[in-house]
């Protein structure tokens, strides 16, 4: 994904993937220790204007989050201002609404999270209601 980042199709294709991977609770760890984090974050960050890369972002990071340790490492990663971000960008896309809103939620079900998220996304998740 570093080789082709200015490519939003090539990452697009490529969140696809992870995020089908990652749906697999076997193959999480090893999505986690292969820089699968990361490298969703940078999709995101480098094509914020793409609702199709910023939804499929949000898809592998919501299936990544299902575990409780993914949920501290996706945190302390930098993810919640990446979803804010994305859902400030795409407020009109429903998709990334849904999907940027079942992130945080994930990633709050985690005690330690819950600041971060509430003091980033607790505005912007309250008028997307």
């Amino acid at each position: 994904m570093k080789v082709h980042a200015p490519n939003p199709n090539f990452q697009r294709n490529c969140l696809v993937a992870l995020g089908n991977l990652a749906a697999d609770d076997s193959k999480e760890t090893m999505l986690v220790k292969g820089g699968a984090i990361p490298a969703i974050l940078s999709a995101m960050q480098h094509h914020v204007a793409s609702s199709q890369v910023q939804f499929l972002g949000s898809y592998a990071l919501a299936n990544l989050t299902q575990s409780d340790h993914n949920r501290k490492v996706v945190a302390e990663a930098g993810a919640v201002p990446v979803i804010v971000r994305a859902m400030e960008q795409h407020r009109q896309d429903a998709e990334v609404q849904q999907l940027g809103c079942h992130v945080l939620a994930n990633l709050a079900a985690e005690e330690d999270n819950q600041k971060v998220v509430w003091g980033a996304a607790g505005a912007l998740v309250m008028r997307t209601m």
